[in-house]
């Protein structure tokens, strides 16, 4: 009889009002299915990781945590992203990170950081984070083995060079409001562009985009849909990107398309150092259509490194 493996996936799509973690889970995903072919596959919500599931993390041969920015210097008593700083409670043990990275930038950690990380994370393992910034902070707590694979979502990226084209899709970002910042992106994408669209990854974007009615004609901007197949069928129709959101400008470069990313926290910063995401000005003054737009992707030893451990 065929020993059965079973490999979890703590997936932060299950239950979000962010379709990034869609664009995450589903790079996650396929690469646990190539490095697990043989295995049985449970996903489970990142952000509700209740007793229901105590079960099954228990009897898990394998736990992963695929992407997003669920560590941070206070898991127990501060800011939690997700369900992460319960995992303890539940006697959660052995997990994986797969391309995790930091919240955002801390000075220090909390009282409990290193005896929660130190229970809940696997330690025979190599840990798997998305930019040099989480594995200085990971390094720090004692896990010396990680590595800088970068995110998920960039592992099956090729280089590509193709012009700006005249249609481009627009995002803005509701938890992180600018209006001056947003205001200047939105004038200059109807200014350069000849079509307009945008793309609500959030749930509240696409009111936060009704708050500049009085100062931009919104009637010659076109709403996406929002789901993640929407984008993908304007961004294969030849859009490029320009906004705020990094997931929906990572998707734009998994199609081959110009992507423009408008850094609003430490993610698109700290990735940029090592993969080449084209972070412009709010004002988009480097962005011509017409242009030629160069996408240049070196693939990253680590990630082999990583994957390898697992075959």
């Amino acid at each position: 009889m065929l020993n059965e493996k079973i490999v979890v996936h703590i997936d932060p799509a299950i239950g979000s009002t962010n379709l990034g973690d869609e664009v995450i889970s589903e790079a996650v995903a396929r690469h646990i299915k190539l490095m697990f072919p043989e295995a049985r596959i449970i996903n489970i919500a990142s952000r509700d990781i209740g007793k229901w599931a105590k079960g099954v993390l228990k009897a898990a041969d394998t736990i992963i945590f695929g992407g997003s920015n669920a560590l941070s210097a206070n898991p127990v008593l501060g800011y939690r992203q997700f369900a992460m700083g319960f995992m303890q409670y539940l006697g959660v043990r052995n997990v994986t990170l797969m391309g995790v990275g930091w919240w955002q930038y801390q000075d220090s950690f909390g009282p409990f950081a290193q005896t929660f990380y130190k229970k809940v994370l696997r330690h025979d393992i190599i840990h798997s984070v998305r930019d040099e910034y989480t594995l200085t902070k990971l390094k720090a707590l004692g896990f010396e083995g990680a590595l800088n694979t970068a995110c998920p979502t960039m592992w099956s990226l090729d280089s590509f060079e193709t012009g700006v084209s005249e249609n481009v899709v627009v995002t803005l970002t509701d938890y992180n409001r600018n209006f001056d910042r947003d205001l200047a992106l939105l004038s200059k994408s109807l200014e350069k562009f000849n079509r307009v669209y945008f793309w609500p990854q959030g749930t509240r974007d696409n009111q936060y985009l009704q708050t500049f009615s009085s100062v931009i004609d919104l009637q010659r901007i076109e709403l996406i849909k929002p789901n993640l197949q929407a984008l993908d069928d304007v961004l294969h129709s030849g859009a490029c990107y320009a906004g705020t959101r990094l997931h929906a400008g990572i998707r734009a470069l998994q199609f081959k398309r110009p992507s423009f990313i408008i850094p609003i926290d430490n993610r698109a910063v700290e990735i940029a150092k090592m993969e080449h995401l084209t972070l412009v000005n709010p004002a988009l003054e480097t962005v011509e259509v017409g242009a030629k737009f160069n996408f240049s992707h070196t693939a990253k030893p680590e990630i082999q490194q990583f994957l390898n451990q697992f075959r």
